[in-house]
């Protein structure tokens, strides 16, 4: 399969996964109230538990270990040939810059980042902590928080 035909089927299985998600928390939030935003957070978190877990479990099915230097392997959700992201990894840190994320650019377009920060203040924590749980995660910036990247700064504790 061509470069270009693996990216336009992942820029469209993203806009409709983000879609989905924008007009279930849209609904949700409509017929239960602002109530349906913690369900909606707790449902992120259970689905970024078990992506991370998934994602551990195929890690250590390449014979590696779940250490920051293998992350970008056995990934479950293959964003990264759509994603404009970095990433720098130094003495137990990773740095991962993302500049553009094409779930942030489906929820701009919807004006909807108030629904988009619940899923993602929930997904990537949960996601690297069933990975593995000696990360820990900082985000100081977030496009769904109105920042122009998003940045992650994980860090393996041992012990």
């Amino acid at each position: 399969m061509e470069d270009a035909e693996v990216r336009r089927i992942l820029e469209n299985a993203a806009y409709e996964m983000a879609t989905l998600y924008y007009h279930m928390a849209r609904r949700f939030i409509e017929a239960y109230g602002e109530g349906a935003t913690e369900v909606i957070r707790e449902a992120i978190r259970d689905w970024g538990t078990e992506k991370g877990t998934r994602h551990r479990s195929n890690v250590q099915s390449m014979g590696l270990a779940t250490g920051l230097d293998n992350l970008d392997k056995g990934s479950t959700l293959p964003w990264g040939p759509i994603m404009d992201s970095d990433q720098q990894l130094s003495a137990g840190e990773l740095r991962i810059t993302t500049r553009r994320c094409p779930l942030a650019d489906v929820w701009r377009g919807h004006d909807a980042f108030d629904l988009a920060r619940l899923y993602c203040d929930e997904v990537d924590t949960a996601k690297w902590k069933a990975y593995n749980s000696d990360i820990t995660a900082e985000r100081p910036r977030v496009m769904t928080h109105g920042d122009d990247v998003c940045e992650f700064v994980l860090r393996l504790h041992r012990g």
